[in-house]
């Protein structure tokens, strides 16, 4: 447990395809080890917050991540092995009480992002320079509040496409983008 009244820092984790679909239905239309390897090096030791549908497309609970769930439906499916709240704020407070890290971390989906915007103060995103078919997409940083301050380019494969398909690698990059505004985030008291 955190001490009262300590800062979280709140970030979103998501890898964005160049058209800016996160998802096709409640699933990833990729299958990227590269992101994977790097979502789990983020994310591993702090809280993860997420919607219901995302919750659902996970093949179960993440080890080493306590999970809280938004939701605006009374659900009781996930009672043993998440938390549950109703709202974006309601959640980042319980991930803030959750946390020994200091970090909690928004892993979807698209209006759990949007709905934590005015509390994420880093952006942790992987962008892939491919287009994908989805209706799920990711809210782009808006005007100047981000800055990046990382980018490290990557090549990988993706699981997901068809081995006859020729090109199965997939270019991207990835990147931290920082708030530049001080005043943002959780706090717990």
């Amino acid at each position: 447990m955190m001490p009262s009244s300590q800062q979280v820092v709140l970030s979103h984790v998501v890898c964005v395809a160049r058209n800016d679909v996160i998802g096709s239905g409640q699933h990833m239309p990729w299958h990227i080890k590269e992101d994977l390897k790097r979502f789990k090096e983020i994310t591993y030791g702090s809280p993860i917050i997420m919607g219901r549908k995302t919750w659902e497309s996970l093949p179960g609970p993440l080890p080493g991540r306590e999970a809280v769930i938004v939701t605006r439906q009374n659900y009781s499916r996930c009672a043993t092995e998440a938390r549950v709240c109703s709202s974006v704020e309601e959640a980042c407070l319980l991930a803030g009480e959750l946390t020994t890290s200091g970090k909690a971390f928004i892993i979807g989906g698209g209006e759990i992002y949007r709905a934590s915007w005015p509390m994420v103060q880093r952006i942790y995103l992987t962008r892939l320079h491919r287009d994908y078919p989805g209706n799920v997409t990711y809210p782009a940083p808006e005007g100047s509040a981000f800055k990046e301050v990382y980018r490290e380019p990557f090549i990988g494969e993706d699981r997901h496409l068809s081995p006859e398909v020729e090109h199965r690698s997939v270019r991207g990059v990835f990147l931290i983008y920082q708030r530049e505004e001080s005043l943002s985030g959780c706090t717990v008291s």
